[in-house]
């Protein structure tokens, strides 16, 4: 098991539009839009799950796709680089 994923509290700002998650990142203003999947991942952040939980439960609501590890190990490794998840 990997350590649990967390959001940082500090650095973005976070509203949502719809269906979808709107992100700022404070220090520069990048915006980061989240719809589909990269929005269900964003929510199953929760400090408490940690990969492999959080590629479960899509399966659970997606069913199963070698594709859905694959992409949110993509995507998790893009909000890390960015600033938004440890």
């Amino acid at each position: 098991m990997t350590a649990p994923l967390r959001k940082l509290d500090k650095g973005h700002l976070e509203t949502t539009i719809q269906d979808d998650i709107v992100l700022m990142r404070l220090s520069d203003g990048t915006m980061f839009e989240l719809t589909g999947t990269a929005r269900e991942v964003w929510d199953l952040i929760d400090g408490e799950r940690d990969r492999d939980s959080i590629v479960r439960q899509l399966e659970r609501m997606h069913g199963e796709n070698p594709a859905i590890a694959t992409d949110t190990d993509a995507f998790l490794a893009d909000l890390r680089q960015a600033g938004l998840v440890e």
